[in-house]
């Protein structure tokens, strides 16, 4: 074989050779590269199916007994904002208890009330009040609160008194009694209960010491409140008791 000929060849063999390696290495350096990110992308997947079923983890889960409330509110930097907050407890609402198996108890100005020109007295009746029981119950009362108004100037000197009657107006009938203070007002008698019979009525009669009255002087009563055993809706408070001139 000519030298030109050896040389020829053996250049060629050197070049396939070089080209083989370089196609060896770039399609392991590819192979690499691939089994990398398949790798990665593997154990991203695992760690996020895996991290929910971890030890001590244990996913929130949204229950009929426990509403939440979602709330979206703007905000330019970073947009929407989602906020789950479990919604307050509000305590049931109460009203006045009331004995659902009883009627109403009825207040009324009596017919036959005080009103207009009179003259004073020592214990003048100064109004008269009708209460009347449901029909399906009996009613005690035990409590009576009232108003009087009045320009009588009260005397310092003398106790003044307003006393409440049950029924008649006698002596064995008094319920309750307070001393009229100076400047009159709202009045409160210590009350000796009393009972009215179902689908009957009772008056209650107001009297004042107005001894003190002068010409041109007006008073009147009020009755503001009434309690009562079983407690009972009233109808008609307050009610107005009649004007009395001297």
């Amino acid at each position: 074989m000519h030298l030109s000929a050896f040389l020829k060849r053996l250049f060629s063999n050197q070049r396939g050779m070089t080209q083989t390696a370089t196609k060896t290495k770039t399609q392991t350096s590819t192979r690499v590269k691939v089994a990398v990110t398949v790798g990665m992308i593997g154990l991203v997947a695992a760690a996020a199916y895996g991290f929910a079923f971890a030890p001590g983890f244990q996913a929130r889960r949204l229950t009929k007994t426990q509403p939440l409330a979602v709330n979206l509110r703007a905000n330019t930097n970073a947009g929407a904002i989602i906020n789950t907050t479990k919604p307050p407890q509000t305590s049931p609402t109460t009203s006045t208890p009331t004995d659902v198996s009883c009627g109403k108890l009825i207040v009324r100005l009596a017919p036959d009330t005080p009103s207009g020109t009179t003259a004073s007295a020592i214990q003048q009746k100064v109004a008269k009040f009708i209460l009347s029981a449901p029909t399906d119950c009996d009613v005690t009362v035990t409590k009576l609160v009232f108003n009087a108004s009045s320009t009588i100037v009260i005397s310092t000197s003398t106790p003044r008194n307003l006393e409440v009657f049950k029924g008649l107006y006698t002596a064995s009938t008094l319920i309750g009694r307070q001393r009229i203070p100076t400047g009159w007002g709202r009045f409160i008698p210590t009350l000796t209960a009393f009972t009215i019979p179902a689908g009957a009525s009772e008056a209650v009669i107001v009297t004042a010491d107005t001894v003190d009255a002068r010409t041109d002087n007006q008073l009147y009563v009020d009755l503001l409140s009434i309690s009562t055993s079983p407690i009972l809706e009233i109808v008609s408070l307050p009610v107005s008791g009649g004007r009395l001139s001297y």
